[in-house]
């Protein structure tokens, strides 16, 4: 089987932190994260920036899922949008804010595949574009995270059938099925190369023996995208249902999202903004609103304190 994928070592790019930005540990400062919470403030100049500085990578990765440019666009302009009403949600504490905006734009993209392979499956939506033999160098041109850097560590350790799989599942929301015919090989050895290099990075990563408990594994599979059909249904019932499952899903989720940056940036056309930017709803009519009502909410408490204590006089 010809190599697909050729892993390298990662260099860190120095990242440096605004005046009076305080540091925890090796944690560095996320930038990302402030845009984030700001944008949850309904800041439009933050979400701005926030497009401007992370559009290009998810781009590249729409595009790549999805295999065709326009439709790579449609779902970004869709994922900036949810990651707008979302904002509010994002939690520091569970990862990087590029990792979380990854994963939405990412769940966006297989979202419609698998939506197209339900209500088109003799499209050629999908599957007209030809899939690539090659990604570029890795890591060459990023900035890389104390996160990537491991990854990048733990995946170069992985067999390459299992490193390979991984990464164009990730990448390109390949199912088993599709795996298979890209590399080669049997239907077999593609959800053992899955399953097997899912085991090696969680043992790399987290410094944990190999176990028999499934649901990490599946928790795995069901973060890369190769669950699909009923698998996939029911994973997500049980995801909603139980903590645990959920939990398990986010860290893989914050884990392999650190694989985008294999991906060359993508600059998506001006159009996608200004879309995007008309669906935004007005945060001048929010701050308008607030400022508005609450003195007249508090003239009329005034107002109902002096007419009782009127009424109270005899």
């Amino acid at each position: 089987m010809a190599r697909i994928i050729d892993l390298t070592t990662a260099v860190e790019t120095n990242r440096s932190a605004p005046p009076g930005a305080e540091k925890h540990g090796s944690d560095l400062y996320d930038p990302l994260a402030d845009l984030l919470r700001a944008s949850a403030r309904g800041e439009r100049d933050a979400f701005a920036q926030l497009y401007d500085l992370t559009s290009a990578k998810l781009l590249a990765l729409t595009t790549k899922i999805l295999r065709r440019r326009d439709l790579g666009e449609e779902a970004l302009h869709d994922a900036y949008l949810r990651i707008w009403r979302s904002a509010h949600r994002y939690e520091p504490a569970k990862g990087k804010a590029q990792a979380w905006i990854t994963t939405i734009a990412r769940n966006v993209a297989l979202t419609m595949v698998i939506r197209y392979q339900r209500e088109l499956p003799n499209s050629p939506l999908i599957a007209s574009a030809e899939p690539t033999s090659t990604l570029p160098d890795p890591f060459d041109q990023a900035l890389i995270a104390e996160e990537t850097r491991q990854l990048a560590s733990c995946m170069q350790r992985l067999p390459d059938p299992q490193m390979q799989a991984i990464v164009l599942a990730y990448l390109e929301g390949l199912t088993h099925r599709e795996l298979a015919d890209r590399m080669e090989i049997p239907l077999g050895t593609a959800k053992s190369s899955v399953r097997r290099g899912l085991q090696g990075l969680r043992r790399c990563m987290e410094g944990q023996a190999s176990s028999d408990d499934l649901a990490p594994l599946l928790a795995g599979e069901y973060s890369l995208g190769v669950l699909r059909g009923q698998a996939r249904d029911r994973f997500m019932r049980k995801r909603s249902q139980q903590a645990h499952i959920c939990h398990l899903a986010d860290e893989w989720d914050y884990r392999l999202a650190a694989l985008i940056d294999l991906l060359p940036e993508t600059p998506p056309a001006p159009e996608v903004w200004h879309e995007i930017e008309k669906a935004l709803p007005s945060y001048t009519s929010k701050r308008t609103d607030k400022h508005v009502w609450r003195p007249v909410a508090l003239g009329l408490l005034a107002l109902c304190v002096v007419l009782i204590a009127l009424l109270a006089i005899p």
